[in-house]
């Protein structure tokens, strides 16, 4: 009897083993089969960088821009017309830090980086002054090839050395890296060609961007004021009244509400906003021919077409252009 539960007991214990084995087994194929982050894609791209690593960073830039953005022309990007030791000393000096990534529409991220150089131009404190000084004669001069050259080999030498004995003090700076998502994988996107999708994105924000921009300038030429509020973002409607709209539209009084009545509304242009496929701006022409004051006024509104396909209008960027 005691053998018989003992092997219950083995068999259950296998069991239970082998489930949770399998448990286990399918978390990490789970999540090592899961597409990195916009947050691992970035870290991944800059710790290439800073272990001199090109090929490998080269490989995490998006398919779009690669066609026109060799790894010639990558290289380039970081070190310039530097040799490969100069160059992958300076990488290697090299530091990030991600201070910030907005993930737009799970489309595109912007990453918010603050970037450690060496500051290198303090190579012209290591110069002697005899070398300080024929350096000045050749930029005044700019005859003698010898000599020239003979100073580049000397600076050369000296960002060499500077970079092998981490001489030089650190200089940070804030930079933006954009990331591009292509099939469901992230990569760095440098904007050498622009995607189908943000193509056809900024058609629809553009359209949408213009009949919303004509609803909320004929609702309030119409004295439709509710009907123009509704046009802004909900973040807006919940921080604004009506009448906070209408004071920013400078419409005080009576006469205010008359002149609008009256008033010649003419679109000027419309516009993309800081390269943003969802993000427009419109700019329309308003001309009162009963106010002398202001016979004509330029208003200026910022539109963004949101994830559900809505477009909906900033109150912050109503405003007349001077």
């Amino acid at each position: 009897m005691l053998n018989t539960q003992i092997k219950h007991g083995n068999v259950m214990k296998n069991i239970i083993s082998g489930t949770l084995f399998l448990i286990i087994s399918f978390f990490m194929v789970s999540e090592t089969g899961a597409a990195p982050t916009p947050e691992e894609t970035i870290k991944a791209y800059t710790d290439a960088l800073t272990n001199a690593d090109l090929e490998k960073a080269y490989e995490m830039v998006s398919t779009i821009d690669k066609p026109n953005f060799s790894k010639e022309k990558h290289r380039e990007n970081f070190c310039g017309k530097l040799d490969d030791e100069t160059c992958f000393l300076f990488l290697k000096r090299t530091k990030y830090r991600v201070k910030k990534i907005n993930n737009n529409d799970n489309l595109i991220a912007v990453t918010y980086l603050e970037k450690t150089i060496p500051k290198y131009t303090e190579i012209f404190d290591m110069l002697t002054k005899d070398e300080f000084k024929l350096l000045i004669t050749l930029f005044k001069e700019r005859n003698n090839r010898e000599q020239e050259k003979k100073v580049h080999e000397e600076l050369k030498k000296k960002l060499l050395d500077g970079l092998k004995n981490n001489s030089f003090p650190p200089l940070k700076k804030e930079i933006t890296v954009k990331l591009l998502n292509e099939n469901g994988d992230w990569h760095i996107y440098f904007e050498k060609n622009v995607p189908q999708f943000i193509l056809e994105a900024r058609i629809v924000a553009e359209k949408k961007g213009r009949e919303k921009t004509q609803i909320f300038m004929d609702a309030i030429h119409n004295g439709e004021y509710e009907k123009a509020f509704d046009t802004l973002r909900p973040v807006d409607k919940k921080k604004h009244s009506v009448d906070d709209l209408l004071k920013k539209l400078e419409i005080e009084n009576e006469k205010d509400k008359k002149d609008w009545k009256e008033a010649k509304i003419v679109l000027e242009n419309c516009y993309g906003i800081r390269n943003n496929s969802r993000k427009w701006n419109c700019a329309y022409n308003i001309i009162f021919p009963k106010n002398k004051y202001h016979p004509s006024r330029l208003l200026s509104i910022d539109t963004i077409l949101t994830r559900n396909e809505e477009t909906v209008i900033f109150f912050d960027t109503i405003k007349y252009k001077k």
